[in-house]
């Protein structure tokens, strides 16, 4: 196996409590340099050899740089993945294997730029992007990024097949590949199983389920409101309704407290979260539009808690600029920025640092409350969650910038949970908060600024092997 950049999110401690329970599975990292951390450094090896049929195969991991930034690494060091894959296949050719397996938690444009530049791998099986990779028609609702597998051509002409399983144990994906006595890849079959009702569940696995499942469910059944709309985690690629919801919660909770100010009706009118702090989508058919608890903390499982925030005009401008600096059209990205007093309209045929065309602000020393145009110079105060005011996903401008901030003392999900009970049923809808506008389009209408030269630089997979 390998990391994923959320092995890190409690801090390498508990990571190495995670591998010392596991220490029977190897785990291959060769992008990270955790000789610093020697408690997590023993359970790392770069790439692992099996022998299958007299044959070498070689099993070489890779996780994104991101994850520093991400995350919570301690002093292990990260390094690219392209450099570091290289140097490890070589060792494994030198080594007489014959056939390579990238092993990786980098995302999908990552994967697809390693199978292009490192000539050695024969075939890459990722994560990070949950990307739903499909031949065929779909057996769920995830419209495929592209064919299952995924061919790239490499720097030597050869095809080179990249797989992915989308995320959340929703899939399996199930690959048989054929190599010839050269390693050269002949043929490859396979595809994600969806794991409905049908799919054959463990015996093993449902008695430690069966014997936690009362105590769990006590919880997570608690009811915390009815939605008539589907809400849906569109949110890495679009403005989406149930970020909308989370947002607006965030500005609903800290109007509750009613504290610092009483002269207007809020001293915070602008909410955000990332995209990756939203995980999944609530059916407003599933029990009849009724919301749990439990499928609240599905949708935001990572118990951040919130915090206001105030900076200044410039800095918030960075901020959204980070926001779609890394933008892929049609796949998105998790930086995007889910928004409650905010309209923002991104020019995606700029370069990165310079595709905010307009930004609006909702007013909160107003009677009514009205857009603004940005201005730089001005403050903002904003109610978020304490990731990102750390400078979570290199939101570097939060921590950076920071005015003042006060801790509203709740956790993300509790706070939108309070706001899903009062306004019941739930009918958010997709509400031009965010738009996006291409080479000939129109720019939306409304108040916005002009923003000129303002640069911010910022497995599940089981596979088989057939030798003939």
């Amino acid at each position: 196996m390998t990391l994923g950049n959320h092995e890190f999110d409690d801090g390498v401690d508990t990571l190495v409590s995670y591998l010392d329970g596991i220490k029977n599975i190897p785990t291959v990292v060769s992008n990270l340099n955790s000789t610093a951390e020697p408690n997590l450094d023993k359970f790392l090896l770069p790439s692992i050899i099996f022998t299958i049929n007299s044959t070498k195969v070689g099993i070489v991991g890779y996780l994104t740089t991101d994850t520093p930034s991400i995350s919570s690494t301690g002093k292990v060091e990260f390094f690219d993945e392209v450099e570091s894959l290289k140097k490890e296949t070589k060792k494994l050719r030198d080594d007489g294997v014959n056939i390579i397996i990238g092993l990786g938690h980098s995302g999908i444009e990552k994967d697809k730029i390693i199978a292009r530049e490192v000539e050695d791998i024969d075939i890459i099986v990722g994560g990070h992007s949950h990307t739903f990779l499909y031949s065929g028609t779909p057996p769920s609702i995830e419209k495929p990024y592209g064919p299952y597998p995924l061919y790239v051509t490499n720097v030597k002409n050869k095809q080179v097949p990249i797989l992915q399983a989308y995320a959340n144990t929703k899939y399996v994906g199930k690959v048989v590949l054929k190599f010839n006595s050269n390693g050269d890849l002949v043929s490859i079959d396979g595809k994600p199983t969806l794991l409905n009702h049908e799919a054959k569940q463990d015996p093993e696995m449902l008695t430690v389920v069966d014997r936690w499942k009362p105590q769990v469910t006590k919880i997570t059944n608690i009811t915390i409101g009815r939605t008539a709309v589907e809400l849906i985690n569109t949110c890495h690629q679009m403005e989406c309704n149930i970020g909308n919801l989370i947002a607006d919660s965030f500005v609903y909770y800290n109007i509750l407290k009613k504290e610092n100010y009483n002269e207007y009706w809020t001293d915070a009118p602008i909410g955000i979260v990332q995209a990756g702090g939203i995980r999944t989508t609530i059916n407003e058919t599933d029990h009849d539009g009724y919301i749990t608890l439990g499928q609240l903390i599905n949708v935001m499982p990572f118990q951040n808690t919130l915090i206001k925030v105030t900076i200044s005009g410039s800095s918030l401008l960075e901020a959204f600029e980070h926001s779609v600096y890394d933008f892929v059209k049609d796949y998105g990205g998790s930086k995007l920025l889910q928004v409650s007093g905010v309209l923002v309209e991104y020019d995606l045929t700029k370069s990165p640092g310079n595709r905010v065309s307009s930004l609006s602000l909702r007013c909160g020393d107003c009677n009514v409350p009205k857009f603004e145009p940005l201005q730089l110079n001005a403050n903002y105060t904003i109610v978020m969650n304490n990731y990102l005011a750390e400078g979570g996903d290199n939101f570097k401008t939060f921590k950076k910038s920071l005015k003042k901030n006060q801790a509203l003392d709740i956790e993300d999900f509790n706070a939108t949970a309070t706001y899903m009970k009062s306004i019941s049923p739930i009918t958010n809808g997709i509400e031009g908060r965010i738009s996006f506008i291409s080479k000939g389009n129109e720019k939306s209408s409304g108040s916005n600024i002009n923003l000129q030269n303002y640069q911010f630089i910022l497995i599940s997979l089981i596979i088989t092997v057939l030798f003939f």
